[in-house]
């Protein structure tokens, strides 16, 4: 992919970037609008300290991403059917795996002491919160329908 768009940082076009990515599009995806530049400057752009506050709002927008992440979730779990449920599931993993990627202290697993000496340590997976929240997604949905 070569350099397109203009490669010139400007804060309109910094804000257009993080506004995309704040909606859940992916940073490769945006920079293959050809009014983009390439993948390369932006993140170059995040590592320049003469940007910093690009990327201040870069790691938020990022954030941002996590939580449509999340919202993804729960609208995959509400619109899931019996038909569906193996797509679904697909999609809902994809979406936890890329939340906790984005936001790991949010959506990634977490470690907690449990105080037992056998087993010092405990270990929560985000995979195992996102289950819960799909499921209890699910149940509120059938019980509307009843």
């Amino acid at each position: 992919m070569g350099l397109h768009g203009n490669s010139v940082y400007s804060d309109a076009l910094a804000e257009t970037i993080l506004s995309r990515m704040a909606n859940g599009e992916s940073l490769r995806a945006i920079c293959n609008d050809p009014d983009i530049p390439c993948i390369q400057t932006v993140l170059r752009w995040k590592d320049d300290t003469q940007h910093a506050e690009f990327a201040s709002k870069y790691a938020r927008a990022r954030e941002a991403q996590a939580e449509f992440m999340d919202h993804r979730i729960l609208s995959e779990a509400d619109n899931c059917t019996v038909e569906n449920a193996a797509a679904v599931r697909v999609k809902i993993d994809a979406y936890k795996w890329r939340a906790a990627k984005l936001a790991p202290k949010t959506y990634g697993d977490k470690l907690t002491h449990s105080g037992d000496a056998e087993n010092p340590l405990e270990i929560v997976t985000a995979s195992n919160r996102e289950r819960a929240k799909a499921l209890a997604a699910l149940l509120a949905k059938q019980a509307r329908e009843k």
